[in-house]
């Protein structure tokens, strides 16, 4: 049967209040007596007792699901189910049971590694290496040739049918036409010799021909090659012979740019003559002559030729081809193009010598020499133009402009068709006033003669911020009262009230001038990014940063519905009050009010060393200051019914403020046990902790068989501490069914970061009173590990998974929204307590780190290159073949493989006999810290490697003792103990076993031979040695293969840090899921 999840259990609930308080109730551990039987009409029938808080008061819950796992029945004793539509608390109460006890599930097993294929040299690679011998030899016999034996490349332009073409000669003794371009482009890619006459016979190489000539030699190549591109592209044929290039508006700027300043041959029909080429504007003579017979002026100019390229204007006028300036080639091209066409002779009615002499003379005069009728033009200058616009607002989606130009008495309707009587209109000055208008009416109704903006919230807003300001500076602008009232109103003003009512905070929100029933819109308009609201009156409401801002962070924050917004009233959990605390403080605009136990909540919360929670006395001379602080946290979260997370620094004790917690419970009489869960290594570790500082407190630690842990369980009774791991409570959980714990304690809380693990799904099926993590560091990799373990103190603290990804983590890990990341510091920040060594700390030695870097030798070198190339052909095929998702396995394999060779080749290759430039490069900091008198801390992924270091080190005449992840818990305190006291130089240890749990401070070196992707991880081991109790300062090296990917490892492990210390109150390290692209570039 499917999995009921809180959602399923949320959309059932009467209302989200509802929801909400029956997720307390389970929490309290009110759920008891649950059967869970095959029902006569339903797959599955759950009864289920709920208590109140008085303890012989409860309710009878019946639920019946059907075949696909829906709900179909549901039933309760209580009355407020028979008055209300949907689920009562104590129904989600029993439903949230069932959630958390469905969620086990079996573990699959990662498929094997697949075999690596091996490549080889390709065709298509055998013949580019034969083109670069081929290349090299004929180089050389161009180079061996005389100089005076060179070729010169020599240009002809050539105009055809207005067009610009080049043809070329080869000149040595004698000069030959090229006939055949191809031919020749052919030849020079080949590398032929080729002969063009008696007197000529030619290497096609660049080297044959004279360096004045080669610039031209590279233009003709890759001219005619983009021309062959162009005629294949188009269909046409590309065989055919030609000895003349066209001049594309391109090719002819970069040939200018060729022989700027020189002369080149110019042919045109049958005659030639030498141009010259020069970067000038020309200064062209214009004749202006009244043509009386036909009613208006002749324009005349000289004998010009006119040619356009990409970027700029050409005029060829009499031996000089000149290259207009920009400004002159945008003011004079409609010119050159009209002349062209009319073959240098215009003709200019006079009912448009007025738009000439306004609009064209003007633009040309800096550049050409007028002659005649100079005096006469000043009759058709335009008369002054004044453009009136009338705005009209017929109904409250639509806007008309009626447009008006006045000349003197006379109107003229510029978009209609009536004919004014003058011919003297300023033809820019409409012209500009029609340009605007245009960008904000995009149409015209011809019947009514206006120009209409309809039905477009986003142009009319536009329209009524910028666009009337804007005609405005082209018109007269004139408004109807219609008009001013689609207006636009500030943003409103937003006051909110809080008070503290049980375990709920009520909240009433009220929005100055708009109708709650609009608020939810108004604020999604506000997410969206959207400069204003539209409200059903028509008015615009604008969305600036103000006030809107906070309110939007409430709603998100608490999620509240468009129902809850409508009513004004809001119930939220307790949990959230130092957020909207924080955000009513941050946003001045949002006036507030808050009763005296809302604002002693967040006193407390934020002055927690001032809080009355006195340490018990038999540690009062042990803590440390800021581990009672600690405890004083600790005990202010569970008065106020809050789990959290306590994330110190690794080494500053946290163990001892949550024994100072259990014994203060002991000492207040508390009746029930609590549970502490931690990794197997470290249960007997608590137990000794325990009975070192709190020998009052009985402890039962569940070891053993199977039998024996279930009688341990059942025994627990009456003992203050129960102390079990991870693995054994996922084997034991139906064991601790029917059990209640006061408190619920996970100890390296990133055992659960994957919430759909059996590790996760055991822990939050435990019924307890109060919930604490604790864990250096809540994020390791992914946002996901942050909200599993909220998930396991506070249900629905972070929503559920879907929503959280949805708002939190898509947003911040792939789109980097740091609007979201500041929201999730915001809500995480008062439930988690993290302080580092260097804040608390003070007379804690110093540490320092060192990069040791060595240079793989040549015969490992050659191994790891092939190894490489080898690994990125694998990874392009994988990704190419099952997509990023389905090459994870391929992935680790190669990578894994490339590490293993930067250790020491021996670990994957059993016929290596070579050296390994890091394993001996460790060995000589071994034997300095020896004869210094130091101790070592030696750390591996590997525990093949630590297998060699352990055989190297004692055949080398040091001592060393190794702990592997097989080595038995009683083993392991042994071998701490003895290594702190004894004279054992090295401590081989494997991460991953030895990276938590463990005091070495025996150990003042410590040395990573390898890195691992996760910094934190590798930050846990160092702090083994580094640590209360360390009287010396700790030297860290990390042993890198140069120019390997070692070397970006190191890189990633530095970019990828930004994201946990942005949500936690400290530092801490972060290592994001690789990309493809991130992945690919470790093998760069």
């Amino acid at each position: 049967m499917a999995l009921f999840s809180l959602k399923k259990i949320g959309e059932l609930a009467a209302n989200h209040r509802t929801y909400l308080r029956g997720i307390e109730t389970y929490n309290a551990g009110r759920v008891q007596e649950v059967r869970r039987r095959e029902g006569d009409f339903y797959a599955e029938l759950l009864t289920a007792r709920v208590y109140e808080r008085e303890p012989d008061s409860s309710c009878l819950v019946t639920v019946g699901f059907g075949d696909g796992g829906d709900a179909d029945y549901i039933d309760c004793s209580c009355p407020a189910f028979r008055e209300q539509d949907g689920a009562c608390r104590h129904i989600v109460a029993a439903l949230v049971h069932k959630y958390y006890a469905d969620m086990a599930a079996g573990l699959r097993i990662a498929p094997g590694v697949p075999h690596t294929a091996e490549y080889h040299t390709d065709t298509a690679a055998r013949r580019m290496m034969d083109a670069y011998v081929t290349e090299g030899a004929v180089q050389q016999l161009a180079a061996a040739e005389d100089e005076a034996d060179k070729v010169d490349l020599l240009p002809t332009l050539q105009r055809r049918r207005g067009q610009l073409t080049l043809s070329f000669s080869l000149a040595g003794r004698r000069q030959y036409v090229l006939r055949d371009i191809g031919k020749f482009c052919a030849d020079m890619r080949e590398g032929n010799t080729v002969a063009y006459g008696r007197h000529l016979q030619l290497l096609h190489h660049p080297d044959s021909f004279t360096a004045e000539s080669r610039p031209l030699l590279d233009f003709l190549l890759g001219r005619y090659g983009d021309e062959q591109a162009v005629r294949g592209a188009a269909g046409q044929s590309t065989d055919a012979a030609s000895r003349e290039l066209l001049l594309t508006p391109g090719a002819l700027d970069e040939f200018f740019a060729l022989y700027e300043g020189h002369s080149v041959l110019f042919r045109e029909g049958d005659a030639a003559r030498s141009i010259r080429l020069k970067a000038r504007d020309p200064k062209l003579s214009l004749t202006l002559s009244e043509a009386a017979e036909k009613g208006g002026f002749s324009l005349l100019c000289d004998d010009i030729a006119c040619f356009s390229g990409s970027r700029y204007s050409y005029v060829l006028t009499g031996e000089t081809l000149c290259r207009c300036t920009p400004e002159c080639s945008r003011q004079m091209a409609p010119l050159f193009r009209a002349l062209q066409a009319g073959h240098g002779t215009l003709f200019i009615a006079r009912t448009d010598m007025a738009e000439f002499c306004g609009s064209v003379l003007p633009s040309i005069r800096p550049y050409v020499q007028a002659d005649g009728c100079e005096e006469q033009l000043t009759a058709y200058l335009p008369l002054p133009l004044e453009v009136e616009v009338y705005l009209d607002a017929p109904d409250s989606n639509t806007i008309t402009a009626k447009v008006l130009c006045s000349y003197g008495e006379e109107k003229i309707d510029p978009y209609g068709e009536a004919k004014p009587s003058t011919d003297r209109r300023d033809r820019i000055g409409e012209t500009r006033a029609r340009l605007v208008l245009q960008r904000h009416f995009p149409h015209y109704d011809p019947d009514l003669g206006v120009l209409v903006l309809r039905g477009d919230d986003d142009a009319i807003y536009r329209f009524l911020t910028d666009g009337a300001a804007e005609i405005g500076t082209v018109a007269a602008v004139y408004a109807t009262d219609a008009y001013r009232n689609i207006g636009i109103d500030p943003p409103p003003r937003v006051s909110v009230g809080v008070s503290l009512n049980s375990r709920l905070l009520d909240l009433t929100i009220d929005t100055d001038g708009i109708d709650p029933e609009e608020l939810g819109g108004v604020l999604e308009d506000y997410r969206r990014g959207r400069r204003f609201h539209r409200l059903k009156t028509g008015r615009y409401v604008t969305l600036d940063e103000s006030a809107l801002a906070g309110l939007a962070q409430i709603a998100d924050g608490l999620a509240l519905t468009d129902r809850e917004l409508r009513t004004g009233r809001i119930s939220a959990p307790k949990y959230r009050a130092m957020y909207l605390d924080r955000v009513l403080r941050e946003n001045e605009r949002i006036q507030f009010k808050r009763d005296s136990r809302f604002k002693e909540l967040v006193k407390s919360l934020h002055n927690v060393s001032e809080n009355d929670f006195p340490v018990p006395a038999s540690l009062d001379g042990v803590l440390r200051n800021y581990q009672k602080t600690g405890h004083r946290w600790l005990k202010t979260l569970e008065h106020y019914g809050f789990g959290g997370i306590l994330a110190d620094d690794m080494g500053l004790g946290k163990t001892l403020e949550v024994i100072s917690l259990l014994l203060d419970a002991r000492e207040s009489g508390n009746d029930l046990p609590s549970l502490v869960v931690c990794p197997a290594s470290l249960v007997l570790n608590w137990a000794g902790e325990i009975a070192r500082f709190a020998p009052q407190l009985t402890v039962m630690t569940v070891l053993g068989t199977a039998e024996q842990r279930q009688q341990t369980i059942r025994q627990s009774v009456g003992y203050d501490v129960v102390i079990t791991s991870y693995d054994l409570l996922k084997r034991d959980i139906e064991f601790y069914q029917g059990r209640e714990f006061r408190y619920h304690i996970l100890d390296e809380a990133q055992y659960i970061k994957n919430h759909s693990t059996q590790n996760a799904k055991a822990v939050k099926a435990i019924v307890s009173r109060q919930r604490f993590a604790l864990t250096g560091t809540p994020i390791e990799n992914r946002l996901s590990e942050l909200w599993s373990i909220f998930d396991f103190l506070m249900p629905g603290f972070l929503y559920s998974y879907t929503r959280f990804r949805e708002r939190f983590e898509i947003p911040i890990v792939r789109g980097g929204n740091t609007a979201a990341l500041e929201r999730l510091g915001r809500m995480t920040e008062p439930f988690i307590l993290r302080r580092l060594k260097q804040e608390v700390l003070r007379e804690l030695p110093p540490k320092s780190e060192s990069i040791v870097r060595c240079a793989l030798y040549e015969e490992q070198q050659a191994l790891y290159r092939s190894a490489l190339a080898d690994a990125r052909n694998q990874l392009r095929h994988a990704f190419a073949e099952r997509g990023f998702g389905g090459s994870h396995i391929t992935v680790l394999a190669v990578l894994t493989r490339l590490r293993q060779l930067c250790c020491d080749p021996a670990l994957c290759r059993e016929d290596y006999a070579g050296g390994s430039a890091k394993l001996d490069s460790c060995m000589e900091l071994l034997h300095e810290a020896a004869a210094g008198g130091h101790k070592v801390l030696l750390f591996s992924q590997f525990t093949s490697m630590l297998e060699r270091l352990e055989t190297r080190i004692a055949a080398e005449g040091l001592r060393s003792c190794t702990l592997r992840g097989s080595t038995p818990k009683e083993q392991r305190a042994a071998l701490v103990e003895s290594f702190n006291q004894d004279d054992t130089d090295v401590f081989l240890i494997s991460l991953k076993a030895g990276g938590t749990g463990l005091n070495l401070t025996g150990a003042d070196i410590v040395i990573h031979y390898d890195p691992w992707w996760n910094l934190a991880a590798q930050n846990q081991a160092t702090d083994r040695a580094h640590r209360i109790g360390q009287t010396h300062s700790v030297q860290v090296y990390k042993l890198i293969a140069s120019d390997t990917v070692e070397d970006r490892i190191l890189r990633l492990q530095e970019e990828k840090q930004r994201l946990s210390d942005a949500i936690l109150p400290s530092g801490d390290s972060f290592v994001a899921s690789l990309t493809p692209d991130q992945l690919l570039e470790l093998l760069e």
